[in-house]
């Protein structure tokens, strides 16, 4: 009787294991032909003449887009980093220098008059949505510490004792979460 047990709880968890594989696939395969949508919608932008191809808005997010496109599916936390951060491979920079200088550029094309647009705006939003579901698709440590600290669960001080790659994967993520707070907010008040 016991045998039987332990064969329908192995059963079992073998099911729910290839489940949880089968599902991140899902997922990453979904947030990948969200992006091909999302740099679609961006160069549907530049053919109605919404959009400049010369703007920076469009310049900013094509190169970021086909930077994580070239990965995709399979993108891991270090190409998403490569990707955010516009850094060729091979490059050794401080990740907070890095980051604060992708910070400055970002604002500067986020506080652009192109922006006003609903229309831009709201590819840009989506943009930063499906980059966070890349990273967030990519790691079950990532996604289960995001969601953490958006319920408030952990608070920040339990980031600084993970491993960097998941700090880093952290950083995409609440970067990503911030700017599409910000250009709703942004939107909203121009209304």
């Amino acid at each position: 009787m016991t045998e039987i047990f332990l064969v329908f709880l192995a059963l079992g968890f073998m099911a729910t294991a290839a489940f949880v594989v089968v599902m991140n696939r899902l997922r990453r395969t979904k947030a990948t032909y969200a992006l091909y949508a999302v740099r679609d919608k961006l160069i549907s932008l530049v053919a109605n003449d919404s959009l400049s191809e010369d703007s920076a808005v469009f310049k900013h997010y094509y190169k970021r887009i086909n930077m994580l496109l070239q990965y995709a599916p399979n993108i891991g936390i270090d190409q998403a980093y490569k990707s955010f951060l516009l850094l060729k491979n091979g490059n050794n920079t401080n990740f907070l220098e890095a980051f604060e200088k992708a910070r400055e550029e970002t604002e500067n094309v986020l506080s652009s008059k192109e922006l006003e647009s609903e229309e831009i705006s709201r590819v840009v939003q989506d943009y930063y949505s499906t980059h966070m579901e890349m990273v967030l698709s990519h790691s079950s440590a990532t996604r289960f510490f995001y969601y953490a600290l958006r319920h408030k669960i952990l608070n920040m001080d339990a980031l600084k004792k993970l491993p960097i790659s998941l700090q880093k994967a952290m950083a995409m993520v609440n970067f990503s979460d911030d700017e599409i707070e910000n250009i709703y907010e942004r939107r909203n008040c121009m209304n």
